[in-house]
């Protein structure tokens, strides 16, 4: 068993509460704590940003905020990933986590970084002077063609990923 498993629905709401509209968690009056800790923490925000996440200690182990969310409303650890439907890793209201795969978590990042093409999927193809779509599945690039213009590229890349991702196709052209 993992140090994860034996952190018990019961065990987090005993010293915190979760408010799953806003996403926010704050502490509660802690037994075994000195008054003074309880009278600084007790009904302030939970929590710090790490990489963007909420990140939230207990018993001396960091925990994501997100999967605290996820482990509160269901009672079980997630079996894998959670995703934030709106990308943003620090927003934990239980309207934008849900269950995902690895491959569906993966699917809703933000397009690179290095991207110039201002599309997810998208390159300049400097060989061929064209626009090249391509999309990730299950650890495989599928080349989706080659295009004169961006725009046709970017609309392959969304064909592909509305089929191949579903609800969890990312299709914004910005971050």
């Amino acid at each position: 068993m993992t140090d994860t498993e034996e952190l018990t629905r019961e065990r987090v709401l005993s010293m915190l509460d979760y408010d799953p509209i806003s996403g926010r968690f704050t502490w509660k009056w802690r037994d075994g704590l000195r008054r003074a800790v309880n009278v600084r923490d007790a009904g302030t925000e939970a929590g710090t940003l790490k990489d963007g996440y909420v990140v939230i200690m207990i018993d001396g182990r960091q925990y994501r905020a997100h999967r605290l969310a996820y482990l509160i409303v269901t009672g079980e650890w997630p079996a894998a990933d959670v995703d934030h439907r709106d990308r943003k890793r620090s927003n934990n209201s239980w309207g934008n986590i849900r269950p995902a795969t690895r491959g569906q978590n993966h699917a809703n990042k933000a397009k690179r970084v290095d991207n110039t093409s201002g599309y997810k999927g998208v390159h300049w193809n400097a060989a061929t002077k064209s626009w090249r779509a391509k999309i990730q599945v299950d650890g495989k690039s599928i080349h989706l063609g080659l295009f004169e213009l961006v725009t046709e590229a970017a609309a392959a890349y969304e064909k592909a990923a509305t089929a191949y991702y579903g609800e969890f196709a990312n299709l914004r052209p910005t971050s």
